[in-house]
């Protein structure tokens, strides 16, 4: 979100089992772009709802996703950029995690990757806006996000909520 002041506002949820302040994540989905499964999984998780910015993510990170209490697998997380339109009051996740907002910055001394962190931090007014068109008038090209496992690493995908009306 920017606010009337024009600071942006990130929204964190807490995660299920361990309480720590996340991102809404999830596996891909068939048929889906990784945006749009991103997108999915910020209503089910946070019951936020809104428009991709960009379905080029703004970075990546790697985290252990525990399993089991003795088993845990690598996940790298695409992460898009939600401009949220609207907080649901009621949505499937809701009894099991708390949503709140926070500056970048304090949202960054929240999570405990360093990856998300160093994305958090780089988040700026700027991020709501969409990319500027080339000096001759033509949108650059835009791909899908595809990501390629890396050893044994799952692939997932992650949304980080800008709430902007």
């Amino acid at each position: 979100m920017v606010d009337r002041s024009g600071r942006v506002r990130v929204a964190l949820l807490t995660s299920r089992e361990t309480q720590r302040w996340v991102i809404p994540k999830g596996w891909p989905m068939a048929k889906r772009s990784a945006a749009e499964a991103g997108r999915r999984e910020v209503r089910e998780e946070a019951g936020l709802s809104g428009t991709i910015i960009s379905a080029k993510p703004v970075g990546h990170y790697v985290y252990k996703k525990r399993l089991a209490p003795d088993q845990a697998v690598t996940c790298k997380v695409a992460v898009f950029l939600l401009r949220v339109r609207r907080e649901l009051g009621v949505w499937p996740e809701r009894q099991q995690r708390v949503r709140a907002w926070f500056s970048p910055e304090v949202a960054a001394t929240l999570v405990a990757e360093k990856g998300l962190e160093a994305i958090l931090r780089r988040l700026t007014p700027n991020a709501l806006n969409p990319r500027p068109k080339n000096p001759k008038g033509k949108r650059p090209k835009t791909m899908t996000s595809v990501i390629s496992p890396e050893g044994n690493t799952q692939n997932s995908v992650g949304c980080i909520e800008l709430a902007g009306r």
